[in-house]
């Protein structure tokens, strides 16, 4: 006998540990002791292998007690096709699952409907079938899929003879096949190693095999001029030459690891990677006799999975890293997980990274156990590849609407932030008018609901649109009153109605919004025809499994908005009423919690306190002295000074990073005031180029682009200061970057000139062009004089 533990009342699935398959057939009846609830007889219920992480089973409950429940198997999955880890969690990502080997009462949170839908929808697939159904392959005109097909073919209508110029295209481009920039081989390199690359060339077409990949990687730096193996751009010619045996995740190190981590528990295939090659040897083999597909698609597949699993921590997803997502036991259990504030505004002066530490602090807010893995340096900040996971979430959270980003600016106020009226005109020309939520009230309507509640309304509304697209046959609903009316969905965000009784085209509509808000909030005020809206809703709840929204259980996630350039709105104009009802003793959960009537659709409204409100702010703004009071007192106001300390003294032709910034900024302070300064992000590019030429020139365009034009605007065309802050009046005046001319009144206008003038000669400026082989801009003395004394 193994314990069961059993969750229910709304939500119906049952935890059962360390249960093989070969103990169930269909048919068969059971009895187990189970920890929790007393189920309902006649309950049916799915069953959970802790071993495997896999959903194997459906069975219904013949009988119960205090301590045992008897059930009968009612359907079962072979080993390979049951429900698998990944499909779960691809699908419900956000679900609280049960930790595994604990036995304990838990209530889970899968509706049923949901988990039949998924049972039923799997039902002939294999587990790797499922796991790849989760993505698409865009097969459309210039899409990757058909370049790279086109690529392929190409490749192989050379038929083993190799152009000069096509080993260029096969070494050197990085697209079509896979990116691997930046370690591409640059064409100047090719064309060093030309002979020796027709023939590795040669011998891959030739033999495709794992042999073959090792005395490739064997023979190449002996024969080459190359200073290290280029594992990615070999394997990248392995793909195009065999994409039925070989992937186009062709990172050894990166990418392909994770991806072979996860196929290793859906494949029968050794759970130890060795190598790339024999590893794709043995990946497409087992794939290829599991499902159906054209190889160059498969691969494409492939490649969305494994930047899937890179993208979410760079690891393969379990229902451990799904628990953690509870964060008021994680931080219970972990101090590291800091509080955030519920409103803050990031500020300093332009270039200080304000924007991206924006993405961050959101991200952190909404994924804190996201972000505490990342394991960021405090004082360094994020290296490159912890900015692109950050970045990653970011747009994954977005795309799911819990971070929201939008930029004030004067124009903008109450009716796009909260609400206001909007016209539509539908197909017989009649205007009507609807309240229309701004990106605030969206969100804090989303924040304050499940994501249950909105992952199975969106389903259920995806369903109703197809039923109504074909307009021959309208779908036919009843209002509360019985009587009926045709529904037509011809996209947008209305539905087109006409009632029976009115025997011709009455041009109604029912805005899809207004659904959902009724849906969400019960909330009638406002909506435009009602009587036809709530029999849209009874129509979903009754024919499309739509919960009522009691029956979802809560569990409410961290939402965020990123408002950038805050101080550059007019607040009062923007927030109106709701100013007071953003600050966290007054939001909704608090104790002292407001609620406002909003003035267009009556809705009573709070502001929840899992809404974070991000700011960010240019100090070096002129509108910074209008900001309103009401920000300072209810945001935490975090500084971002530039940091030059972050380029760690790094060289590009012995011109200091850091003691450059640093003394431009002292001087800038001294001459204007710290608010003004220049940030480190002007000089980031230049610091993470390796090549020095390049950094060298990615140095001169930020003085071209950035910081001159910057201190043209703080000073005011006062290119004295200017001069001063450049160091040119201790410089040489070879390497002055600002020329100081001298024009006497005399030799311009003769002696008698009849200026009233108190000095003699008029003292003009001139900045040195940027253009030319002579230019000062081209020499790094000239840099580096900035900061020490001539």
């Amino acid at each position: 006998m193994f314990p069961i533990t059993l969750g229910f009342t709304k939500w119906i699935i049952i935890y059962v540990l360390g249960v093989h398959h070969s103990v169930f057939n269909e048919g068969d009846n059971k009895t187990y002791k189970y920890i929790g609830d007393k189920p309902e007889i006649s309950s049916e219920i799915f069953l959970l292998n802790t071993q495997s992480q896999t959903i194997f089973a459906k069975v219904k409950i013949i009988s119960s007690n205090d301590k045992e429940i008897k059930f009968n198997v009612i359907e079962i999955r072979e080993k390979g096709n049951e429900i698998a880890t990944f499909t779960l969690l691809y699908h419900y990502p956000n679900y609280m699952w049960p930790k595994f080997h604990v036995c304990k009462c838990f209530q889970p949170i899968l509706n049923w409907t949901s988990l039949t839908e998924l049972w039923s929808s799997t039902c002939n697939q294999t587990q790797i079938e499922q796991v790849l159904s989760c993505f698409t392959v865009d097969k459309g005109d210039n899409s990757w899929y058909l370049n790279y097909k086109n690529f392929v073919k190409w490749f192989k209508n050379l038929n083993n003879t190799y152009s000069d110029s096509d080993l260029i295209k096969i070494w050197c481009r990085s697209d079509s096949i896979s990116s691997i920039s930046p370690a591409n081989i640059s064409e100047s390199k090719c064309a060093e190693n030309v002979r020796e690359l027709r023939d590795i060339t040669s011998l891959i077409s030739s033999k495709l095999d794992e042999k073959t990949h090792e005395e490739v990687k064997v023979r190449w730096l002996p024969n080459t001029t190359f200073t290290s193996i280029m594992h990615a751009s070999i394997n990248r010619v392995f793909a195009m030459s065999d994409p039925e045996h070989f992937t186009t995740v062709v990172s050894e190190k990166k990418y392909f690891p994770k991806l072979y981590e996860c196929l290793a528990d859906l494949l029968p295939i050794d759970k130890n990677y060795k190598n790339w090659a024999s590893a794709n040897i043995a990946i497409k083999s087992e794939i290829n006799k599991l499902v159906n597909k054209d190889p160059i698609e498969l691969n494409v597949l492939l490649w969305k999975l494994a930047e899937y699993l890179y993208n979410n921590n760079g690891r393969r997803i379990t229902f451990e890293d799904v628990h953690k997502k509870d964060l008021c036991e994680m931080s219970k259990l972990d101090p590291k997980i800091e509080k955030q504030p519920i409103n803050q505004i990031l500020y300093g002066p332009p270039g200080t990274g304000k924007t991206f530490h924006s993405i961050e602090a959101a991200v952190k807010a909404a994924e804190p156990i996201f972000y505490l893995d990342l394991n960021i340096d405090p004082l360094k900040g994020a290296t490159q590849e912890q900015r692109t996971q950050l970045q990653s979430k970011f747009k994954e959270l977005s795309d799911s609407k819990r971070i929201r980003f939008v930029t004030f600016h004067q124009s903008y106020g109450y009716e796009e932030f909260v609400e206001g009226l909007k016209a539509e005109c539908n197909d017989e020309g009649q205007i009507s008018y609807c309240v229309e939520a701004g990106i605030f009230k969206q969100i804090c309507q989303d924040a304050k609901s499940s994501n249950a509640e909105h992952q199975q309304f969106d389903c259920a509304l995806e369903k109703l649109k197809e039923l109504c697209s074909d307009e021959q046959n309208p779908l036919r609903v009843k209002t509360s009153n019985k009587s009926e009316f045709d529904v037509v969905y011809r996209g947008g965000k209305t539905f087109l109605l006409d009632p029976v009784s009115a025997g011709k085209s009455c041009g109604y509509s029912a805005s899809l919004e207004n659904i959902k808000k009724l849906y969400l909030t019960g909330n009638k005020y406002g909506i435009y025809n009602i009587s036809y809206v709530r029999g849209l809703l009874e129509y979903m709840r009754e024919h499309l499994n739509l919960l009522p929204i009691s029956q979802h259980e809560k569990q409410i996630q961290p939402y965020v908005l990123v408002i950038d350039e805050i101080n550059r709105g007019n607040i009062s104009k923007i927030f109106g009423e709701l100013i007071t009802l953003i600050e966290p003793s007054k939001r909704k959960g608090a104790e002292e919690v407001l609620e406002v009537t909003l003035p267009y659709s009556g809705d009573i409204f709070s502001v929840p306190d899992n809404l974070h409100i991000i700011g960010t702010m240019n100090t070096a703004d002129r509108s910074l002295a209008m900001m309103d009071t009401a920000l300072r007192r209810r945001f935490d106001f975090v500084e971002m000074m530039p940091k030059p300390e972050l380029f760690e003294h790094k060289t590009v032709k012995n011109i200091d990073l850091t003691e450059l910034l640093t003394t431009l900024n002292k001087r800038i302070e001294v001459l204007y005031d710290r608010e003004h300064t220049l940030g480190h992000a002007f000089l980031f590019p230049v610091y993470n180029e390796q090549d020095e030429d390049k950094a060298f020139e990615l140095l001169k365009a930020a003085f071209k682009n950035k910081i001159i034009p910057l201190l043209e605007e703080y000073f005011f065309d006062d290119w004295n200061k200017i001069r001063l802050v450049l160091g040119d009046n201790q410089k040489e005046e070879a390497l002055c970057f600002v020329n100081k001319q001298e024009a006497s009144y005399e030799s311009l206008f003769g002696a008698d000139h009849g200026l009233n003038l108190y000095e003699d000669a008029k003292v003009t400026f001139q900045l040195a062009s940027f253009d030319g082989d002579d230019s000062v801009w081209d020499q790094p003395e000239a840099y580096i004089a900035i900061y020490t004394k001539g």
